[in-house]
């Protein structure tokens, strides 16, 4: 389902600094085109990966993602989902270039200890998708029309903001891409009912 934004016709939009506590992001809402979100809940899953730090490049991703297809085959692991980066901060607070990120697979079955390999569980819960094709950079854009335009407009707020897990989901695995242009990328943000206070400053 499409949805529309939120704007007067002069594009009049302000950041909702609720999200953060005040922090600036590190784009504007003005980079945000128009896009199609959708909402999916996830199931909690069993994921392998490795943790490196931005800024995240193609160049850089692929190489994560050949690594984790060597231990994949080394270790026989039964893989039962796309490869994954999950974004170990809330984007409002970390610029791209300081960002920590864990690339991963979901998996199924027994998993043997591999150095230089975690396995975690990411959580599930209800999240709010985004796609974008090609460029990394491009993703920025996602996120300026999911925080500044989207979420509270639809009655959500992020969950676990201290902590999001934000996943940017690869619908092609990056070790498969010849170029930045192939990558098809889902951003998917965790979310919750947005709180509201009352004038009595009661939640609701």
């Amino acid at each position: 389902m499409r949805h529309r934004n939120p704007v007067d016709e002069l594009g009049s939009v302000q950041i909702d600094r609720g999200l953060t506590g005040g922090i600036a992001p590190a784009w504007s809402v003005a980079d945000a085109p128009e896009m199609d979100a959708i909402s999916r809940d996830f199931a909690a899953s069993r994921v392998v990966g490795i943790r490196h730090h931005g800024p995240l490049t193609f160049d850089g991703l692929r190489r994560v993602s050949e690594k984790l297809q060597v231990r994949r085959k080394e270790k026989g692991l039964r893989v039962v989902g796309p490869t994954i980066s999950v974004l170990e901060a809330n984007p409002y607070e970390v610029e791209p270039a300081k960002r920590d990120y864990f690339t991963c697979f979901p998996i199924a079955g027994p998993v043997e200890a591999m150095t230089g390999i975690v396995l975690r569980t990411l959580p599930g819960g209800m999240h709010v998708l985004v796609a974008s094709s090609g460029a990394l950079a491009d993703l920025e854009k996602c996120f300026a029309f999911l925080f500044g335009r989207f979420l509270r407009s639809r009655g959500y707020e992020i969950a676990r903001p201290d902590e999001p897990q934000i996943r940017q989901i690869y619908l092609r695995p990056p070790h498969e891409c010849s170029s930045e242009d192939d990558l098809v990328t889902q951003i998917a943000v965790p979310v919750a009912p947005l709180m509201r206070t009352d004038t009595l400053g009661n939640q609701r």
